[in-house]
Protein backbone atom coordinates (compact mmCIF):
# COMPACT_ATOMS: atom_id res chain seq x y z
CA UNK A 1 0.00 0.00 0.00
CA UNK A 2 1.92 2.91 -0.87
CA UNK A 3 -0.09 5.00 1.46
CA UNK A 4 1.32 2.90 3.95
CA UNK A 5 4.98 4.05 4.44
CA UNK A 6 7.72 3.80 6.90
CA UNK A 7 6.15 1.19 8.78
CA UNK A 8 6.80 -1.99 10.96
CA UNK A 9 5.50 -5.15 10.29
CA UNK A 10 3.62 -4.94 7.41
CA UNK A 11 1.19 -8.06 7.09
CA UNK A 12 1.53 -8.90 3.47
CA UNK A 13 5.22 -8.52 3.51
CA UNK A 14 6.33 -10.12 6.48
CA UNK A 15 3.39 -13.03 5.35
CA UNK A 16 5.52 -12.94 1.80
CA UNK A 17 8.59 -13.52 3.40
CA UNK A 18 7.75 -16.60 5.35
CA UNK A 19 6.36 -18.29 2.03
CA UNK A 20 8.71 -17.53 0.16
CA UNK A 21 11.31 -19.10 2.82
CA UNK A 22 8.98 -22.41 3.57
CA UNK A 23 8.31 -22.83 0.09
CA UNK A 24 12.60 -22.81 -0.33
CA UNK A 25 12.78 -25.46 2.38
CA UNK A 26 10.31 -27.46 0.60
CA UNK A 27 11.50 -27.30 -2.95
CA UNK A 28 15.17 -28.41 -0.96
CA UNK A 29 13.68 -31.32 0.44
CA UNK A 30 12.08 -32.55 -3.07
CA UNK A 31 15.74 -32.30 -4.64
CA UNK A 32 17.15 -34.06 -1.82
CA UNK A 33 18.89 -30.92 -0.59
CA UNK A 34 18.90 -30.09 3.02
CA UNK A 35 18.05 -26.34 3.64
CA UNK A 36 19.48 -23.77 6.14
CA UNK A 37 17.58 -24.85 9.26
CA UNK A 38 17.22 -21.10 10.18
CA UNK A 39 14.56 -20.58 7.39
CA UNK A 40 11.61 -22.34 8.87
CA UNK A 41 12.94 -20.50 12.33
CA UNK A 42 12.81 -17.06 10.40
CA UNK A 43 9.45 -18.03 9.22
CA UNK A 44 8.48 -19.10 12.63
CA UNK A 45 9.29 -16.23 14.02
CA UNK A 46 7.46 -13.08 11.66
CA UNK A 47 5.16 -11.19 13.25
CA UNK A 48 1.76 -11.17 11.56
CA UNK A 49 -0.99 -8.42 13.19
CA UNK A 50 -4.05 -9.82 14.00
CA UNK A 51 -6.93 -8.88 15.70
CA UNK A 52 -8.99 -12.27 16.97
CA UNK A 53 -11.48 -9.93 17.97
CA UNK A 54 -12.47 -8.99 14.73
CA UNK A 55 -11.02 -11.83 13.04
CA UNK A 56 -9.18 -8.79 11.02
CA UNK A 57 -5.29 -8.95 10.18
CA UNK A 58 -3.48 -5.49 10.97
CA UNK A 59 -1.89 -4.28 7.61
CA UNK A 60 1.06 -3.21 10.04
CA UNK A 61 1.92 -2.64 13.77
CA UNK A 62 -0.35 -0.08 14.67
CA UNK A 63 -2.60 0.36 11.93
CA UNK A 64 -5.82 2.51 12.85
CA UNK A 65 -8.33 1.59 10.06
CA UNK A 66 -6.65 5.12 8.18
CA UNK A 67 -7.56 4.97 4.19
CA UNK A 68 -5.56 2.59 2.22
CA UNK A 69 -4.31 3.22 -1.57
CA UNK A 70 -4.54 -0.16 -3.25
CA UNK A 71 -5.11 -4.14 -2.19
CA UNK A 72 -2.28 -5.02 0.44
CA UNK A 73 -3.65 -6.82 3.61
CA UNK A 74 -6.34 -8.85 1.14
CA UNK A 75 -3.56 -10.15 -0.70
CA UNK A 76 -2.86 -12.53 2.26
CA UNK A 77 -5.96 -14.46 0.74
CA UNK A 78 -5.19 -14.21 -2.72
CA UNK A 79 -2.80 -14.97 -3.94
CA UNK A 80 -1.05 -16.02 -0.50
CA UNK A 81 -3.33 -18.52 0.46
CA UNK A 82 -2.32 -17.52 4.01
CA UNK A 83 -3.93 -19.99 6.92
CA UNK A 84 -6.76 -18.57 8.68
CA UNK A 85 -9.88 -19.71 10.60
CA UNK A 86 -12.97 -19.56 9.54
CA UNK A 87 -14.77 -16.10 8.80
CA UNK A 88 -11.69 -14.24 8.66
CA UNK A 89 -11.13 -14.17 4.96
CA UNK A 90 -14.28 -12.84 4.72
CA UNK A 91 -13.88 -9.78 7.60
CA UNK A 92 -10.65 -9.14 6.64
CA UNK A 93 -12.00 -7.81 2.67
CA UNK A 94 -15.00 -6.75 4.15
CA UNK A 95 -12.94 -4.47 6.31
CA UNK A 96 -10.67 -3.24 3.73
CA UNK A 97 -12.54 -2.87 0.75
CA UNK A 98 -14.57 -0.22 2.88
CA UNK A 99 -11.48 1.38 2.99
CA UNK A 100 -9.58 1.52 0.23
CA UNK A 101 -9.36 5.06 -1.65
CA UNK A 102 -11.87 4.36 -5.05
CA UNK A 103 -9.56 6.60 -6.86
CA UNK A 104 -6.94 4.15 -6.17
CA UNK A 105 -4.79 1.80 -9.10
CA UNK A 106 -7.16 -0.49 -11.12
CA UNK A 107 -5.66 -3.50 -10.19
CA UNK A 108 -7.42 -3.75 -6.73
CA UNK A 109 -10.59 -4.37 -7.20
CA UNK A 110 -9.63 -7.79 -9.00
CA UNK A 111 -8.21 -9.18 -6.37
CA UNK A 112 -11.74 -7.96 -4.08
CA UNK A 113 -13.60 -10.37 -6.23
CA UNK A 114 -11.37 -13.47 -6.53
CA UNK A 115 -11.00 -12.96 -2.69
CA UNK A 116 -14.76 -13.06 -2.31
CA UNK A 117 -15.20 -15.61 -4.53
CA UNK A 118 -13.09 -17.62 -2.53
CA UNK A 119 -15.03 -17.16 0.74
CA UNK A 120 -18.49 -17.85 -0.86
CA UNK A 121 -20.15 -15.53 1.48
CA UNK A 122 -24.17 -15.00 0.93
CA UNK A 123 -24.97 -12.99 -2.02
CA UNK A 124 -23.32 -11.82 -5.13
CA UNK A 125 -20.27 -9.66 -4.17
CA UNK A 126 -18.10 -11.62 -6.36
CA UNK A 127 -19.79 -9.85 -9.55
CA UNK A 128 -20.30 -6.24 -7.96
CA UNK A 129 -15.97 -6.23 -7.91
CA UNK A 130 -15.73 -7.98 -10.89
CA UNK A 131 -17.73 -4.85 -12.68
CA UNK A 132 -15.93 -2.59 -10.15
CA UNK A 133 -12.81 -4.06 -11.57
CA UNK A 134 -13.00 -2.74 -15.60
CA UNK A 135 -16.05 -0.93 -15.77
CA UNK A 136 -14.39 2.34 -14.40
CA UNK A 137 -11.00 1.97 -16.36
CA UNK A 138 -12.16 1.55 -19.38
CA UNK A 139 -11.65 4.44 -22.54
CA UNK A 140 -12.77 5.20 -25.61
CA UNK A 141 -12.70 4.59 -28.46
CA UNK A 142 -10.15 2.13 -28.04
CA UNK A 143 -11.56 0.84 -24.49
CA UNK A 144 -7.79 1.52 -23.34
CA UNK A 145 -7.35 0.51 -19.65
CA UNK A 146 -6.82 3.27 -17.37
CA UNK A 147 -4.73 3.04 -14.22
CA UNK A 148 -7.56 5.04 -12.37
CA UNK A 149 -10.89 5.91 -12.73
CA UNK A 150 -10.50 9.58 -12.12
CA UNK A 151 -7.39 12.01 -13.57
CA UNK A 152 -4.95 11.05 -10.75
CA UNK A 153 -3.64 7.66 -9.73
CA UNK A 154 -4.39 7.75 -5.71
CA UNK A 155 -6.50 11.10 -4.19
CA UNK A 156 -4.76 11.17 -1.38
CA UNK A 157 -1.39 10.43 -3.16
CA UNK A 158 0.86 13.72 -3.68
CA UNK A 159 3.29 11.94 -6.26
CA UNK A 160 1.10 10.55 -8.22
CA UNK A 161 0.25 12.15 -11.69
CA UNK A 162 -1.72 11.17 -14.51
CA UNK A 163 -3.09 7.74 -15.11
CA UNK A 164 -0.90 5.37 -17.34
CA UNK A 165 -2.84 3.83 -20.06
CA UNK A 166 -2.78 1.27 -20.97
CA UNK A 167 -2.32 -0.12 -18.05
CA UNK A 168 -1.60 -3.76 -18.09
CA UNK A 169 -1.75 -4.79 -14.57
CA UNK A 170 -5.66 -4.00 -13.91
CA UNK A 171 -6.12 -5.55 -17.35
CA UNK A 172 -3.84 -8.65 -15.54
CA UNK A 173 -6.10 -8.19 -12.63
CA UNK A 174 -9.35 -8.35 -14.86
CA UNK A 175 -8.53 -11.47 -16.83
CA UNK A 176 -7.71 -13.23 -13.21
CA UNK A 177 -11.29 -12.80 -12.15
CA UNK A 178 -11.84 -15.40 -14.41
CA UNK A 179 -9.09 -17.90 -14.25
CA UNK A 180 -8.69 -18.09 -10.51
CA UNK A 181 -11.62 -16.35 -8.72
CA UNK A 182 -14.52 -17.68 -10.67
CA UNK A 183 -12.88 -21.12 -11.27
CA UNK A 184 -10.98 -21.32 -7.76
CA UNK A 185 -8.23 -22.42 -9.38
CA UNK A 186 -4.92 -22.41 -7.16
CA UNK A 187 -1.92 -24.48 -8.71
CA UNK A 188 -0.85 -27.74 -6.06
CA UNK A 189 2.28 -29.71 -6.20
CA UNK A 190 0.67 -32.87 -7.95
CA UNK A 191 -2.01 -30.56 -10.01
CA UNK A 192 -4.28 -27.87 -9.41
CA UNK A 193 -7.50 -27.31 -7.51
CA UNK A 194 -10.66 -25.85 -8.56
CA UNK A 195 -13.78 -24.73 -6.76
CA UNK A 196 -15.69 -23.06 -9.42
CA UNK A 197 -18.95 -20.02 -8.91
CA UNK A 198 -20.99 -18.41 -10.85
CA UNK A 199 -23.11 -15.09 -10.22
CA UNK A 200 -26.33 -14.79 -11.09
CA UNK A 201 -25.58 -12.41 -13.83
CA UNK A 202 -23.00 -14.82 -15.40
CA UNK A 203 -26.47 -17.30 -15.93
CA UNK A 204 -25.48 -18.58 -19.48
CA UNK A 205 -22.21 -19.46 -17.84
CA UNK A 206 -18.70 -18.88 -18.32
CA UNK A 207 -16.57 -21.12 -20.54
CA UNK A 208 -12.35 -20.95 -20.11
CA UNK A 209 -10.18 -22.46 -22.53
CA UNK A 210 -6.11 -22.96 -23.07
CA UNK A 211 -5.81 -23.20 -19.46
CA UNK A 212 -2.15 -24.95 -18.63
CA UNK A 213 -0.86 -27.48 -16.15
CA UNK A 214 2.88 -28.65 -16.89
CA UNK A 215 2.37 -30.13 -19.96
CA UNK A 216 -1.64 -31.02 -19.90
CA UNK A 217 -4.13 -28.72 -21.60
CA UNK A 218 -7.65 -27.99 -19.95
CA UNK A 219 -10.79 -26.05 -20.24
CA UNK A 220 -13.52 -25.27 -17.72
CA UNK A 221 -17.31 -24.84 -18.45
CA UNK A 222 -19.04 -23.11 -15.57
CA UNK A 223 -22.93 -23.62 -15.58
CA UNK A 224 -25.59 -22.73 -13.38
CA UNK A 225 -25.66 -26.23 -11.22
CA UNK A 226 -22.76 -27.81 -12.83
CA UNK A 227 -19.04 -27.16 -13.74
CA UNK A 228 -17.02 -29.50 -16.34
CA UNK A 229 -13.26 -29.86 -16.74
CA UNK A 230 -11.98 -30.94 -19.51
CA UNK A 231 -8.85 -32.67 -20.48
CA UNK A 232 -7.73 -31.03 -24.50
CA UNK A 233 -4.00 -32.50 -24.32
CA UNK A 234 -1.33 -33.75 -22.85
CA UNK A 235 -0.68 -36.10 -19.15
CA UNK A 236 -3.78 -36.83 -16.98
CA UNK A 237 -3.15 -34.74 -13.26
CA UNK A 238 -4.53 -34.43 -10.46
CA UNK A 239 -7.95 -32.03 -9.58
CA UNK A 240 -8.37 -31.29 -5.72
CA UNK A 241 -11.82 -30.57 -5.25
CA UNK A 242 -14.25 -29.65 -2.24
CA UNK A 243 -15.23 -33.42 -2.51
CA UNK A 244 -11.59 -34.51 -2.54
CA UNK A 245 -8.69 -34.84 -5.21
CA UNK A 246 -9.91 -36.53 -8.03
CA UNK A 247 -7.87 -37.46 -11.67
CA UNK A 248 -8.44 -36.08 -15.08
CA UNK A 249 -8.38 -38.14 -17.48
CA UNK A 250 -10.97 -36.85 -19.96
CA UNK A 251 -13.54 -34.81 -18.48
CA UNK A 252 -14.58 -34.16 -14.65
CA UNK A 253 -18.20 -32.94 -13.67
CA UNK A 254 -17.56 -30.58 -10.35
CA UNK A 255 -20.94 -28.53 -8.26
CA UNK A 256 -20.99 -25.25 -9.08
CA UNK A 257 -21.23 -22.60 -6.24
CA UNK A 258 -24.37 -20.85 -5.84
CA UNK A 259 -23.45 -18.36 -2.58
CA UNK A 260 -26.88 -15.94 -4.26
CA UNK A 261 -28.54 -18.89 -3.60
CA UNK A 262 -28.10 -19.04 0.32
CA UNK A 263 -31.55 -18.63 1.64
CA UNK A 264 -32.17 -15.61 3.17
CA UNK A 265 -35.17 -13.51 4.59
CA UNK A 266 -34.27 -10.36 2.39
CA UNK A 267 -36.31 -10.73 -1.00
CA UNK A 268 -34.07 -7.92 -2.75
CA UNK A 269 -31.10 -9.69 -2.15
CA UNK A 270 -29.17 -10.48 -5.66
CA UNK A 271 -32.11 -9.25 -7.47
CA UNK A 272 -31.48 -7.08 -10.46
CA UNK A 273 -31.01 -3.53 -9.37
CA UNK A 274 -30.93 -0.04 -11.52
CA UNK A 275 -30.56 3.26 -11.13
CA UNK A 276 -30.99 6.77 -12.27
CA UNK A 277 -27.06 7.40 -12.40
CA UNK A 278 -24.32 5.94 -11.17
CA UNK A 279 -20.78 7.06 -9.13
CA UNK A 280 -18.27 5.39 -11.42
CA UNK A 281 -17.42 2.07 -9.21
CA UNK A 282 -20.25 2.49 -6.98
CA UNK A 283 -23.09 0.72 -9.06
CA UNK A 284 -26.81 -0.10 -8.56
CA UNK A 285 -26.10 -3.96 -8.03
CA UNK A 286 -24.18 -2.98 -5.18
CA UNK A 287 -26.95 -2.22 -3.07
CA UNK A 288 -28.46 -5.82 -3.41
CA UNK A 289 -24.91 -7.99 -3.07
CA UNK A 290 -25.11 -9.04 0.43
CA UNK A 291 -21.43 -7.39 1.33
CA UNK A 292 -21.85 -4.53 4.08
CA UNK A 293 -18.64 -3.37 2.07
CA UNK A 294 -19.66 -2.46 -1.25
CA UNK A 295 -22.09 0.53 -2.25
CA UNK A 296 -24.27 2.51 -4.79
CA UNK A 297 -24.22 5.95 -5.09
CA UNK A 298 -25.59 8.61 -7.66
CA UNK A 299 -23.58 11.08 -9.88
CA UNK A 300 -25.06 14.00 -8.28
CA UNK A 301 -27.14 15.42 -5.52
CA UNK A 302 -30.47 12.88 -6.43
CA UNK A 303 -30.60 9.75 -7.15
CA UNK A 304 -33.35 7.09 -7.37
CA UNK A 305 -32.47 3.00 -7.11
CA UNK A 306 -34.85 0.86 -8.11
CA UNK A 307 -35.20 -3.16 -7.82
CA UNK A 308 -37.07 -5.50 -9.06
CA UNK A 309 -38.24 -8.45 -6.61
CA UNK A 310 -39.44 -10.79 -9.64
CA UNK A 311 -42.12 -11.50 -11.87
CA UNK A 312 -45.41 -11.49 -8.82
CA UNK A 313 -46.65 -9.16 -6.75
CA UNK A 314 -45.07 -9.96 -3.24
CA UNK A 315 -46.56 -8.57 0.39
CA UNK A 316 -43.85 -6.20 1.78
CA UNK A 317 -43.93 -5.93 5.47
CA UNK A 318 -40.64 -3.94 5.95
CA UNK A 319 -37.85 -1.58 3.31
CA UNK A 320 -35.08 -0.87 5.51
CA UNK A 321 -31.96 0.40 3.79
CA UNK A 322 -28.42 1.17 5.44
CA UNK A 323 -26.39 4.16 4.09
CA UNK A 324 -23.36 4.07 3.35
CA UNK A 325 -20.83 6.59 4.71
CA UNK A 326 -22.51 10.22 3.37
CA UNK A 327 -26.50 9.43 4.95
CA UNK A 328 -28.79 11.72 2.66
CA UNK A 329 -30.21 14.94 3.70
CA UNK A 330 -33.76 13.11 2.83
CA UNK A 331 -34.90 10.03 1.59
CA UNK A 332 -38.25 8.91 -0.03
CA UNK A 333 -39.24 4.85 -0.30
CA UNK A 334 -41.76 4.10 -3.10
CA UNK A 335 -43.46 0.83 -4.26
CA UNK A 336 -45.08 0.11 -7.75
CA UNK A 337 -46.44 -3.03 -9.26
CA UNK A 338 -45.48 -2.52 -12.90
CA UNK A 339 -42.96 0.14 -12.60
CA UNK A 340 -44.76 2.97 -14.11
CA UNK A 341 -46.97 3.95 -11.09
CA UNK A 342 -45.11 4.43 -7.94
CA UNK A 343 -46.63 4.70 -4.46
CA UNK A 344 -44.99 5.91 -1.25
CA UNK A 345 -44.32 2.42 0.65
CA UNK A 346 -46.75 1.57 3.21
CA UNK A 347 -46.11 -1.71 5.41
CA UNK A 348 -48.42 -4.49 3.87
CA UNK A 349 -48.24 -3.14 0.34
CA UNK A 350 -48.29 -5.77 -2.59
CA UNK A 351 -45.46 -4.51 -5.42
CA UNK A 352 -42.95 -6.10 -7.83
CA UNK A 353 -40.76 -3.19 -7.39
CA UNK A 354 -38.95 -1.13 -4.49
CA UNK A 355 -37.59 2.24 -5.12
CA UNK A 356 -35.64 4.75 -2.84
CA UNK A 357 -34.95 8.23 -3.64
CA UNK A 358 -31.96 9.80 -2.09
CA UNK A 359 -30.67 13.72 -1.68
CA UNK A 360 -27.65 15.13 -0.60
CA UNK A 361 -26.68 18.22 0.82
CA UNK A 362 -23.36 18.14 -1.08
CA UNK A 363 -23.17 17.12 -5.03
CA UNK A 364 -19.75 16.41 -4.37
CA UNK A 365 -20.72 14.11 -1.89
CA UNK A 366 -23.76 12.20 -2.53
CA UNK A 367 -24.98 10.18 -0.29
CA UNK A 368 -25.07 6.34 -1.17
CA UNK A 369 -27.11 2.72 -0.65
CA UNK A 370 -24.45 0.22 0.72
CA UNK A 371 -27.79 -2.24 1.36
CA UNK A 372 -31.44 -2.23 0.87
CA UNK A 373 -33.15 -4.81 2.77
CA UNK A 374 -36.55 -5.97 1.79
CA UNK A 375 -38.69 -8.31 3.56
CA UNK A 376 -41.78 -9.94 2.61
CA UNK A 377 -44.62 -11.86 4.22
CA UNK A 378 -47.59 -14.09 3.01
Amino acid sequence: DEYSNGVDDAVFTNAVAATALRNATRAADLLGHRPPAGWNRVADGLRIPYDADRKVFLQYAGYNGSTIKQADTVLLVYPLEWPMEPGAAAATLDYYAARTDPDGPAMTDSVHAIDAAATGEPGCSTYTYLQRAVRPYLRGPYDLFSEARGDKSGAEDPLSGFPAEDFLTGKGGFLQVFTHGLTGLRLREDGVRLDPLLPPQLREGVRLTGLRYRDASYEVEIGARTSTVRLTSGTPFTVHTAEGPRHLTSALVLPTRRPDLTATADAARCRPATATSETPGLYAEAAVDGSPATSWSPDGAEGALTVDLGPYPLRITSVTPRWSDVPPASHTLETSVDGRFWRPYLAGDTARKVRVTVRSQDPEKPAGVAELRVEVGR
